[in-house]
């Protein structure tokens, strides 16, 4: 997914990613009274920095959050670019 978003970016151009922390894989069977099948996962944001990285991306910023107030988890954000000229 990271290396399309490479493709498709202009040089220069940004990616911001923002995702709960943690290694889990949650799943629902229901939601609103509904049957669905829905599986998530957390991840590490050192880990999504090495897969932009390795998909041609420079890592600008790595911010985690702690939960606060109703949230459950830490929220991460990471913004990375494409570099301006080809590597």
């Amino acid at each position: 997914m990271f290396t399309e978003f490479h493709r498709v970016l202009a040089p220069g151009g940004p990616v911001m990613l923002a995702f709960q922390v943690g290694d889990e894989r949650y799943h629902r069977d229901e939601a609103f009274g509904k049957p669905i099948h829905l599986d998530w996962y957390r991840h590490r944001p050192d880990a999504v920095a090495d897969l932009l990285r390795d998909a041609g991306f420079e890592t600008w910023v790595r911010v985690v959050k702690e939960a606060e107030g109703t949230e459950r988890t830490p929220q991460a954000f990471v913004i990375a670019r494409k570099p301006a000229t080809a590597a």
